[in-house]
């Protein structure tokens, strides 16, 4: 008896190991087929306006956008402003990085839609301006050398 229910046990904590080995090998592939572009932007924000300062990986070097309202929406490409049709559209050259910027209640919110770990950001207002390096890796301490 003990001998069945042993033999039973160990099938079972078999199974799950294979099941929890079979869904763990899937995701590390979907992690490892993701590609990260290695771009450096510095965000600087104010009510009005977002300035975008491309550091690398970026074929622009400043980027202005004013938001009329909640809903407008800006796209942003390694190549520059876009739209997100063509943007996801593109293929010779393919953008490295694609990402929206859409005006919030206390601030910007970052939409990535492909190139960086991250999938939001969101910058608020601080009385002195926003000033905030981001990368494929998400936001970055500002360095002064920048």
């Amino acid at each position: 008896m003990k001998t069945r229910q042993t033999s039973s046990i160990s099938i079972i904590v078999l199974f799950i190991a294979f099941m929890i080995c079979s869904f763990s090998g899937l995701y590390g592939q979907n992690k490892e087929d993701q590609k990260l572009a290695g771009f450096l932007i510095v965000v600087e924000s104010n009510k009005d306006e977002v300035k975008l300062i491309g550091k690398y990986g970026c074929a622009w070097k400043e980027l202005t956008f004013k938001f009329s309202g909640k809903e407008d929406s800006k796209t942003v490409d390694q190549f520059g402003m876009t739209t997100l049709t063509e943007a996801i559209a593109k293929k010779d050259p393919k953008p490295s990085f694609i990402f929206t910027i859409q005006r919030t209640d206390k601030g910007f919110g970052f939409v990535c839609i492909q190139g960086a770990l991250w999938r939001e950001l969101s910058f608020g207002f601080p009385k002195e301006g926003c000033h905030q390096p981001i990368s494929e890796n998400g936001m970055e301490e500002y360095d002064t050398r920048q």
